[in-house]
Protein backbone atom coordinates (compact mmCIF):
# COMPACT_ATOMS: atom_id res chain seq x y z
CA UNK A 1 0.00 0.00 0.00
CA UNK A 2 1.01 3.17 -0.71
CA UNK A 3 0.92 5.90 2.10
CA UNK A 4 1.57 9.62 2.16
CA UNK A 5 1.21 11.46 5.78
CA UNK A 6 1.69 15.68 6.15
CA UNK A 7 2.22 16.81 9.98
CA UNK A 8 -0.02 19.51 10.38
CA UNK A 9 2.09 20.86 13.67
CA UNK A 10 0.08 21.94 16.46
CA UNK A 11 -3.49 23.33 16.25
CA UNK A 12 -4.80 24.58 19.70
CA UNK A 13 -7.39 27.19 21.21
CA UNK A 14 -6.02 28.57 24.59
CA UNK A 15 -9.29 29.91 25.24
CA UNK A 16 -8.66 33.49 24.27
CA UNK A 17 -9.76 33.22 20.66
CA UNK A 18 -11.90 36.84 20.02
CA UNK A 19 -14.75 37.05 17.66
CA UNK A 20 -14.04 39.23 15.15
CA UNK A 21 -16.44 41.62 12.92
CA UNK A 22 -15.95 39.50 9.79
CA UNK A 23 -15.49 35.99 11.45
CA UNK A 24 -17.07 32.50 9.57
CA UNK A 25 -17.29 29.20 10.67
CA UNK A 26 -14.91 28.47 7.77
CA UNK A 27 -12.09 30.23 9.87
CA UNK A 28 -12.37 26.77 12.00
CA UNK A 29 -11.41 24.31 9.29
CA UNK A 30 -8.49 23.41 8.27
CA UNK A 31 -8.43 21.61 4.96
CA UNK A 32 -5.98 20.15 2.52
CA UNK A 33 -6.09 18.98 -0.97
CA UNK A 34 -5.13 15.95 -2.68
CA UNK A 35 -4.55 14.92 -6.00
CA UNK A 36 -5.01 11.44 -7.22
CA UNK A 37 -3.70 10.03 -10.16
CA UNK A 38 -4.27 6.29 -10.97
CA UNK A 39 -1.46 4.49 -11.53
CA UNK A 40 -1.01 1.71 -14.38
CA UNK A 41 -1.04 -1.53 -11.76
CA UNK A 42 -2.01 -4.70 -12.71
CA UNK A 43 -4.36 -4.63 -10.11
CA UNK A 44 -6.27 -1.97 -11.31
CA UNK A 45 -8.74 -3.92 -13.41
CA UNK A 46 -11.60 -2.45 -15.51
CA UNK A 47 -15.08 -2.90 -13.23
CA UNK A 48 -12.95 -3.06 -10.10
CA UNK A 49 -13.56 -0.69 -7.14
CA UNK A 50 -10.66 0.74 -5.32
CA UNK A 51 -10.00 2.52 -2.05
CA UNK A 52 -8.42 5.62 -0.67
CA UNK A 53 -8.21 5.71 3.10
CA UNK A 54 -7.78 9.25 4.09
CA UNK A 55 -7.54 9.62 7.90
CA UNK A 56 -6.05 12.27 10.49
CA UNK A 57 -4.74 11.48 14.18
CA UNK A 58 -5.57 12.91 17.14
CA UNK A 59 -3.36 11.92 20.44
CA UNK A 60 -4.90 8.62 20.78
CA UNK A 61 -7.64 8.47 18.56
CA UNK A 62 -7.24 7.93 14.83
CA UNK A 63 -10.18 8.97 12.36
CA UNK A 64 -10.47 7.63 8.77
CA UNK A 65 -11.80 7.98 5.93
CA UNK A 66 -12.68 6.02 2.81
CA UNK A 67 -13.43 6.93 -0.89
CA UNK A 68 -14.07 4.19 -3.38
CA UNK A 69 -13.30 4.86 -6.87
CA UNK A 70 -14.59 2.75 -9.58
CA UNK A 71 -12.42 1.54 -12.43
CA UNK A 72 -13.09 2.36 -16.00
CA UNK A 73 -10.78 1.07 -18.16
CA UNK A 74 -12.64 0.19 -21.01
CA UNK A 75 -9.76 1.43 -23.77
CA UNK A 76 -6.50 0.86 -22.64
CA UNK A 77 -3.92 2.48 -25.09
CA UNK A 78 -0.31 3.40 -24.57
CA UNK A 79 0.08 6.73 -26.51
CA UNK A 80 3.41 8.67 -26.76
CA UNK A 81 4.18 12.56 -26.97
CA UNK A 82 7.52 12.85 -28.35
CA UNK A 83 8.80 16.99 -29.20
CA UNK A 84 12.10 17.62 -30.10
CA UNK A 85 14.02 20.65 -31.29
CA UNK A 86 17.59 21.99 -32.50
CA UNK A 87 19.35 23.84 -29.79
CA UNK A 88 20.74 26.36 -32.12
CA UNK A 89 22.73 27.96 -29.35
CA UNK A 90 24.66 25.44 -28.71
CA UNK A 91 24.45 24.02 -32.08
CA UNK A 92 27.56 24.41 -35.10
CA UNK A 93 28.09 23.16 -38.28
CA UNK A 94 30.30 19.96 -36.99
CA UNK A 95 28.30 19.94 -33.66
CA UNK A 96 24.43 19.48 -33.34
CA UNK A 97 22.47 19.22 -30.30
CA UNK A 98 18.84 18.07 -30.11
CA UNK A 99 16.72 18.27 -26.92
CA UNK A 100 13.94 16.12 -26.85
CA UNK A 101 10.90 15.77 -24.46
CA UNK A 102 9.31 12.39 -23.90
CA UNK A 103 5.72 11.81 -22.38
CA UNK A 104 2.63 10.10 -21.99
CA UNK A 105 -0.30 11.86 -24.14
CA UNK A 106 -3.38 13.16 -22.15
CA UNK A 107 -4.74 10.04 -24.36
CA UNK A 108 -2.89 7.63 -23.01
CA UNK A 109 -4.83 5.31 -20.63
CA UNK A 110 -1.57 2.64 -20.18
CA UNK A 111 2.13 3.70 -18.57
CA UNK A 112 4.79 2.77 -20.45
CA UNK A 113 6.78 -1.15 -19.02
CA UNK A 114 10.46 -1.41 -20.08
CA UNK A 115 10.79 2.05 -22.36
CA UNK A 116 13.11 2.63 -24.89
CA UNK A 117 13.84 5.45 -26.92
CA UNK A 118 15.21 4.38 -30.20
CA UNK A 119 17.81 6.99 -32.04
CA UNK A 120 18.44 6.46 -35.91
CA UNK A 121 20.87 9.31 -37.13
CA UNK A 122 22.90 9.46 -40.54
CA UNK A 123 26.26 7.39 -41.32
CA UNK A 124 28.23 10.53 -41.58
CA UNK A 125 27.91 11.51 -38.03
CA UNK A 126 28.42 10.42 -34.29
CA UNK A 127 25.80 10.34 -32.05
CA UNK A 128 25.38 10.16 -27.80
CA UNK A 129 22.53 10.70 -25.37
CA UNK A 130 21.61 11.71 -22.10
CA UNK A 131 18.88 12.14 -20.06
CA UNK A 132 19.06 15.87 -18.25
CA UNK A 133 15.65 15.40 -16.46
CA UNK A 134 15.68 14.11 -12.49
CA UNK A 135 14.38 11.09 -11.22
CA UNK A 136 14.71 9.24 -14.41
CA UNK A 137 18.23 7.93 -15.91
CA UNK A 138 19.68 5.43 -18.69
CA UNK A 139 19.01 2.18 -17.24
CA UNK A 140 21.22 0.64 -20.31
CA UNK A 141 22.31 1.78 -23.44
CA UNK A 142 23.10 -0.21 -27.06
CA UNK A 143 24.65 1.78 -29.66
CA UNK A 144 24.31 -0.24 -33.07
CA UNK A 145 25.72 1.02 -36.74
CA UNK A 146 23.43 4.01 -37.08
CA UNK A 147 20.86 4.14 -33.76
CA UNK A 148 21.09 4.39 -30.10
CA UNK A 149 18.44 2.50 -27.87
CA UNK A 150 18.05 4.50 -24.69
CA UNK A 151 16.08 1.62 -21.99
CA UNK A 152 14.28 4.09 -19.73
CA UNK A 153 12.26 1.79 -17.54
CA UNK A 154 8.92 2.35 -16.75
CA UNK A 155 7.14 5.60 -17.53
CA UNK A 156 4.34 6.69 -15.37
CA UNK A 157 1.77 9.24 -16.23
CA UNK A 158 3.22 11.96 -14.63
CA UNK A 159 6.81 11.48 -15.91
CA UNK A 160 8.29 14.14 -18.78
CA UNK A 161 11.78 12.70 -19.15
CA UNK A 162 14.24 15.54 -21.00
CA UNK A 163 17.07 13.67 -23.38
CA UNK A 164 19.92 15.55 -24.91
CA UNK A 165 20.84 14.05 -28.23
CA UNK A 166 24.39 15.19 -29.31
CA UNK A 167 25.88 14.70 -32.68
CA UNK A 168 29.19 15.46 -34.21
CA UNK A 169 30.43 15.25 -37.84
CA UNK A 170 31.87 12.37 -38.41
CA UNK A 171 34.86 13.06 -40.93
CA UNK A 172 36.15 9.84 -41.35
CA UNK A 173 33.43 8.67 -43.27
CA UNK A 174 33.58 10.29 -46.99
CA UNK A 175 30.36 10.68 -48.80
CA UNK A 176 29.85 10.40 -52.79
CA UNK A 177 29.46 13.72 -54.48
CA UNK A 178 26.22 15.18 -54.48
CA UNK A 179 25.29 14.07 -50.92
CA UNK A 180 25.57 16.53 -48.43
CA UNK A 181 24.41 17.05 -44.52
CA UNK A 182 22.11 19.77 -45.63
CA UNK A 183 18.41 18.36 -44.65
CA UNK A 184 19.48 15.61 -43.00
CA UNK A 185 17.04 13.71 -41.06
CA UNK A 186 17.30 12.55 -37.42
CA UNK A 187 14.63 10.21 -36.15
CA UNK A 188 13.87 9.32 -32.94
CA UNK A 189 10.98 6.37 -32.38
CA UNK A 190 9.74 5.22 -28.31
CA UNK A 191 9.03 1.88 -27.55
CA UNK A 192 7.12 0.56 -24.66
CA UNK A 193 5.37 -3.10 -23.30
CA UNK A 194 1.91 -3.11 -21.55
CA UNK A 195 1.07 -5.56 -19.22
CA UNK A 196 -0.83 -7.72 -21.51
CA UNK A 197 0.86 -6.48 -24.86
CA UNK A 198 4.82 -5.81 -25.50
CA UNK A 199 6.57 -4.04 -28.58
CA UNK A 200 3.95 -1.03 -28.97
CA UNK A 201 6.17 1.45 -31.02
CA UNK A 202 4.93 4.94 -30.57
CA UNK A 203 5.16 7.24 -34.30
CA UNK A 204 8.40 8.39 -35.79
CA UNK A 205 9.90 11.87 -34.82
CA UNK A 206 11.90 13.92 -37.44
CA UNK A 207 14.45 16.38 -36.88
CA UNK A 208 15.96 18.20 -39.53
CA UNK A 209 19.83 18.79 -39.26
CA UNK A 210 22.32 20.43 -40.97
CA UNK A 211 25.70 19.09 -40.53
CA UNK A 212 29.22 19.36 -41.87
CA UNK A 213 30.45 16.38 -44.62
CA UNK A 214 33.25 14.88 -46.03
CA UNK A 215 33.32 14.31 -49.90
CA UNK A 216 35.03 11.59 -51.15
CA UNK A 217 38.14 12.68 -53.12
CA UNK A 218 38.38 12.87 -56.68
CA UNK A 219 34.00 11.42 -56.67
CA UNK A 220 34.02 8.92 -59.48
CA UNK A 221 34.10 8.10 -63.00
CA UNK A 222 30.55 8.33 -64.73
CA UNK A 223 29.91 5.07 -66.08
CA UNK A 224 27.20 4.26 -68.68
CA UNK A 225 24.46 1.58 -67.12
CA UNK A 226 22.95 0.30 -70.18
CA UNK A 227 20.07 -1.89 -69.51
CA UNK A 228 21.15 -4.81 -71.88
CA UNK A 229 23.83 -5.04 -69.24
CA UNK A 230 21.91 -5.71 -66.41
CA UNK A 231 20.12 -9.07 -65.74
CA UNK A 232 16.38 -9.52 -66.51
CA UNK A 233 15.51 -9.80 -62.91
CA UNK A 234 16.61 -6.60 -62.21
CA UNK A 235 14.57 -4.72 -64.53
CA UNK A 236 10.86 -4.78 -63.60
CA UNK A 237 7.96 -2.37 -64.53
CA UNK A 238 4.19 -1.41 -63.79
CA UNK A 239 1.78 -4.06 -64.06
CA UNK A 240 -0.14 -4.12 -66.65
CA UNK A 241 2.55 -3.07 -69.18
CA UNK A 242 1.91 -3.56 -72.67
CA UNK A 243 5.26 -5.03 -73.13
CA UNK A 244 8.13 -6.77 -70.79
CA UNK A 245 10.55 -4.39 -69.31
CA UNK A 246 13.24 -6.29 -70.83
CA UNK A 247 12.24 -4.46 -73.97
CA UNK A 248 13.91 -1.04 -72.87
CA UNK A 249 17.29 -2.47 -73.78
CA UNK A 250 18.89 -0.74 -76.13
CA UNK A 251 19.50 -4.44 -78.57
CA UNK A 252 16.01 -5.62 -77.70
CA UNK A 253 12.98 -5.04 -79.43
CA UNK A 254 10.74 -1.98 -80.33
CA UNK A 255 11.21 -0.73 -76.67
CA UNK A 256 9.15 -0.88 -73.10
CA UNK A 257 5.34 -0.16 -73.65
CA UNK A 258 3.31 0.92 -70.49
CA UNK A 259 -0.22 0.72 -70.28
CA UNK A 260 -2.42 3.40 -71.58
CA UNK A 261 -5.10 5.76 -69.21
CA UNK A 262 -6.58 8.75 -69.70
CA UNK A 263 -6.96 8.74 -65.58
CA UNK A 264 -4.79 9.77 -62.38
CA UNK A 265 -3.41 6.22 -62.86
CA UNK A 266 -1.53 7.20 -66.09
CA UNK A 267 1.02 9.04 -63.70
CA UNK A 268 1.87 5.95 -61.71
CA UNK A 269 3.42 3.76 -65.31
CA UNK A 270 7.29 3.46 -64.33
CA UNK A 271 10.46 1.17 -65.67
CA UNK A 272 12.41 -0.03 -62.56
CA UNK A 273 16.64 -1.04 -62.13
CA UNK A 274 18.36 -2.97 -59.49
CA UNK A 275 21.74 -2.15 -59.73
CA UNK A 276 22.97 -3.93 -56.02
CA UNK A 277 25.52 -1.64 -55.08
CA UNK A 278 24.21 2.05 -54.47
CA UNK A 279 24.79 4.50 -57.78
CA UNK A 280 24.32 7.96 -58.28
CA UNK A 281 22.68 8.78 -61.76
CA UNK A 282 23.17 11.96 -63.32
CA UNK A 283 21.85 11.45 -66.83
CA UNK A 284 19.26 9.49 -68.76
CA UNK A 285 19.44 8.44 -72.07
CA UNK A 286 16.04 7.79 -73.47
CA UNK A 287 14.80 6.86 -76.85
CA UNK A 288 10.97 6.91 -78.03
CA UNK A 289 9.74 4.91 -80.80
CA UNK A 290 6.07 5.02 -80.05
CA UNK A 291 3.19 6.83 -81.48
CA UNK A 292 2.98 9.09 -78.23
CA UNK A 293 6.00 11.23 -76.46
CA UNK A 294 6.58 11.92 -72.47
CA UNK A 295 6.41 15.10 -71.71
CA UNK A 296 6.95 14.91 -68.02
CA UNK A 297 9.41 11.95 -66.27
CA UNK A 298 10.03 12.15 -62.85
CA UNK A 299 12.66 10.04 -60.80
CA UNK A 300 11.64 7.62 -57.37
CA UNK A 301 14.53 6.22 -55.21
CA UNK A 302 14.33 3.29 -52.97
CA UNK A 303 17.49 1.03 -51.52
CA UNK A 304 15.31 -2.17 -50.66
CA UNK A 305 12.80 -1.83 -53.55
CA UNK A 306 9.63 -1.24 -51.18
CA UNK A 307 9.96 1.92 -49.50
CA UNK A 308 10.11 4.97 -52.45
CA UNK A 309 10.99 8.41 -51.95
CA UNK A 310 10.17 10.99 -54.82
CA UNK A 311 11.97 14.60 -54.51
CA UNK A 312 9.44 17.19 -56.41
CA UNK A 313 13.39 19.07 -57.44
CA UNK A 314 13.76 15.50 -60.03
CA UNK A 315 10.86 16.49 -62.32
CA UNK A 316 12.59 16.03 -66.19
CA UNK A 317 10.73 17.33 -69.53
CA UNK A 318 11.79 15.47 -72.70
CA UNK A 319 11.55 17.33 -76.33
CA UNK A 320 8.75 15.68 -77.34
CA UNK A 321 10.04 16.63 -81.08
CA UNK A 322 13.49 14.33 -80.31
CA UNK A 323 13.31 10.81 -80.44
CA UNK A 324 16.48 9.98 -79.14
CA UNK A 325 18.08 12.32 -75.88
CA UNK A 326 19.68 12.41 -72.94
CA UNK A 327 18.77 14.24 -70.29
CA UNK A 328 20.28 15.38 -66.81
CA UNK A 329 18.83 14.31 -63.60
CA UNK A 330 17.86 17.65 -61.55
CA UNK A 331 18.91 16.33 -57.64
CA UNK A 332 20.60 13.17 -58.59
CA UNK A 333 20.25 10.77 -55.17
CA UNK A 334 22.34 7.76 -54.25
CA UNK A 335 20.59 4.37 -54.46
CA UNK A 336 20.00 1.05 -55.20
CA UNK A 337 17.05 1.37 -57.10
CA UNK A 338 16.17 3.81 -59.48
CA UNK A 339 12.60 4.12 -60.93
CA UNK A 340 11.40 6.11 -64.21
CA UNK A 341 8.03 7.42 -63.90
CA UNK A 342 6.74 8.30 -67.16
CA UNK A 343 3.62 11.00 -65.72
CA UNK A 344 2.87 12.86 -68.78
CA UNK A 345 2.56 11.83 -72.26
CA UNK A 346 1.50 14.08 -75.04
CA UNK A 347 -1.40 12.02 -76.41
CA UNK A 348 -2.30 9.69 -73.22
CA UNK A 349 -4.40 7.80 -75.51
CA UNK A 350 -1.64 6.63 -77.87
CA UNK A 351 0.89 4.17 -77.03
CA UNK A 352 4.55 5.11 -76.25
CA UNK A 353 7.10 2.94 -76.08
CA UNK A 354 10.93 3.53 -74.43
CA UNK A 355 14.36 2.43 -74.68
CA UNK A 356 16.61 3.87 -71.65
CA UNK A 357 20.49 3.78 -70.67
CA UNK A 358 21.44 5.75 -67.43
CA UNK A 359 24.50 7.81 -66.76
CA UNK A 360 26.07 7.62 -63.17
CA UNK A 361 28.54 6.81 -60.54
CA UNK A 362 28.67 3.73 -58.32
CA UNK A 363 29.29 4.92 -55.07
CA UNK A 364 29.46 1.84 -53.46
CA UNK A 365 31.03 -1.85 -53.80
CA UNK A 366 28.64 -3.27 -51.00
CA UNK A 367 26.21 -5.33 -53.61
CA UNK A 368 23.72 -7.22 -50.81
CA UNK A 369 25.06 -10.79 -51.07
CA UNK A 370 20.95 -11.60 -51.29
CA UNK A 371 19.18 -14.38 -52.88
CA UNK A 372 18.22 -14.51 -56.08
CA UNK A 373 15.25 -11.84 -56.46
CA UNK A 374 13.12 -14.71 -58.21
CA UNK A 375 13.01 -16.55 -54.67
CA UNK A 376 10.65 -15.30 -52.54
CA UNK A 377 11.45 -16.98 -49.08
CA UNK A 378 13.52 -19.93 -48.34
CA UNK A 379 11.94 -23.23 -46.83
CA UNK A 380 14.95 -25.08 -45.72
CA UNK A 381 17.78 -27.59 -46.74
CA UNK A 382 17.75 -31.21 -47.37
CA UNK A 383 21.98 -32.13 -46.78
CA UNK A 384 21.84 -35.25 -47.76
CA UNK A 385 21.42 -34.30 -51.44
CA UNK A 386 22.65 -31.43 -50.68
CA UNK A 387 19.85 -28.56 -51.91
CA UNK A 388 18.12 -25.48 -50.61
CA UNK A 389 14.88 -25.15 -51.23
CA UNK A 390 12.96 -21.62 -51.39
CA UNK A 391 9.07 -20.57 -52.78
CA UNK A 392 9.21 -18.02 -55.23
CA UNK A 393 8.74 -14.29 -55.41
CA UNK A 394 5.18 -14.71 -56.54
CA UNK A 395 4.27 -17.41 -54.68
CA UNK A 396 3.26 -20.11 -57.09
CA UNK A 397 6.37 -22.29 -57.36
CA UNK A 398 8.45 -24.24 -55.16
CA UNK A 399 12.35 -23.54 -56.42
CA UNK A 400 15.54 -25.25 -55.16
CA UNK A 401 19.23 -24.54 -55.19
CA UNK A 402 22.48 -26.39 -54.91
CA UNK A 403 25.02 -23.58 -54.27
CA UNK A 404 22.32 -21.02 -53.28
CA UNK A 405 22.88 -18.84 -56.41
CA UNK A 406 21.29 -20.70 -59.42
CA UNK A 407 17.54 -21.38 -58.59
CA UNK A 408 15.55 -23.73 -60.49
CA UNK A 409 11.43 -24.30 -60.70
CA UNK A 410 11.27 -27.73 -58.23
CA UNK A 411 8.17 -30.80 -58.55
CA UNK A 412 6.31 -30.05 -55.44
CA UNK A 413 6.66 -34.26 -54.06
CA UNK A 414 10.47 -33.36 -54.37
CA UNK A 415 9.86 -30.63 -51.86
CA UNK A 416 7.43 -32.32 -49.89
CA UNK A 417 9.50 -35.52 -49.18
CA UNK A 418 12.26 -32.99 -48.47
CA UNK A 419 10.39 -32.08 -45.80
CA UNK A 420 9.90 -35.52 -44.63
CA UNK A 421 13.34 -36.69 -43.76
CA UNK A 422 15.10 -36.56 -40.26
CA UNK A 423 17.64 -34.74 -41.25
CA UNK A 424 15.80 -31.62 -43.02
CA UNK A 425 16.87 -28.62 -41.64
CA UNK A 426 13.90 -25.77 -41.70
CA UNK A 427 14.25 -22.52 -42.42
CA UNK A 428 14.31 -19.81 -39.53
CA UNK A 429 11.97 -17.30 -39.58
CA UNK A 430 12.66 -13.95 -38.32
CA UNK A 431 9.74 -11.87 -37.52
CA UNK A 432 10.29 -8.58 -39.35
CA UNK A 433 8.05 -6.93 -36.57
CA UNK A 434 9.89 -6.27 -33.20
CA UNK A 435 10.62 -9.27 -31.11
CA UNK A 436 11.78 -9.22 -27.16
CA UNK A 437 13.93 -12.37 -28.21
CA UNK A 438 15.48 -10.27 -30.71
CA UNK A 439 16.96 -7.69 -28.42
CA UNK A 440 20.17 -9.14 -26.87
CA UNK A 441 23.50 -8.58 -27.99
CA UNK A 442 23.61 -12.31 -28.57
CA UNK A 443 21.24 -14.33 -30.66
CA UNK A 444 18.18 -15.98 -28.70
CA UNK A 445 18.09 -19.56 -28.96
CA UNK A 446 14.58 -19.19 -30.72
CA UNK A 447 16.72 -17.81 -33.32
CA UNK A 448 19.55 -19.63 -33.34
CA UNK A 449 21.09 -22.47 -36.47
CA UNK A 450 24.59 -22.70 -34.87
CA UNK A 451 27.15 -21.49 -35.61
CA UNK A 452 25.14 -18.48 -37.11
CA UNK A 453 21.79 -16.78 -35.37
CA UNK A 454 19.69 -13.36 -35.96
CA UNK A 455 19.10 -10.42 -33.67
CA UNK A 456 17.20 -7.14 -33.98
CA UNK A 457 20.43 -5.83 -36.08
CA UNK A 458 21.52 -8.61 -38.57
CA UNK A 459 23.03 -12.23 -38.87
CA UNK A 460 25.73 -13.17 -36.50
CA UNK A 461 28.53 -15.87 -36.44
CA UNK A 462 30.06 -17.63 -33.52
CA UNK A 463 33.77 -17.87 -33.39
CA UNK A 464 33.35 -20.48 -30.09
CA UNK A 465 33.92 -16.82 -27.88
CA UNK A 466 32.00 -14.66 -29.52
CA UNK A 467 29.15 -13.49 -32.21
CA UNK A 468 30.49 -11.09 -34.47
CA UNK A 469 28.10 -9.23 -36.92
CA UNK A 470 28.41 -10.64 -40.53
CA UNK A 471 24.93 -8.90 -42.01
CA UNK A 472 23.22 -6.27 -41.67
CA UNK A 473 19.11 -6.36 -42.27
CA UNK A 474 19.67 -2.66 -43.45
CA UNK A 475 21.82 -3.99 -46.17
CA UNK A 476 19.60 -6.46 -47.18
CA UNK A 477 18.17 -6.22 -50.74
CA UNK A 478 14.36 -7.99 -51.29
Amino acid sequence: MTRYSLDLGVITNTGLTTKLADYTSDDDTFSAELTVQMADNEAALHGTTQTILIGYRIPLTIFILEIFIDVDRTVYDLVFNVSSAVDSLMSTPNHVEIDTILSLSDLSTAEGQNTELNIFFPPFVTCQANITSDKKEIISLQQFERSLSLEIGQLFFTDEVHIKTILDADSSVQVPMGVSGLNSVLVLQPMADKHDETDIAGSFEYVNITVTTTTALGGCIPQLYQFESIGDCQLSSSPESITPATEAKFDAGSGWTPFVHLGAVRHERYIQAYFGNKVLINHIRMLQTGAAKAKTLKLRYSNDGVAWVEKPGNSISPDPFLTNETLSVPAPETSRYIRIMISELDHNNLTAAFKFSLVGCATTNDSPPGVNRQVGSLIGYDPEEPRVYGMSSDGLQYMSSVDGTVWKTSITSHVENARLKLDFKAAVEVPLTADANLQGASPDVFYQDMPYGATITGLKHYDGVNWNQVFSWGDCCP
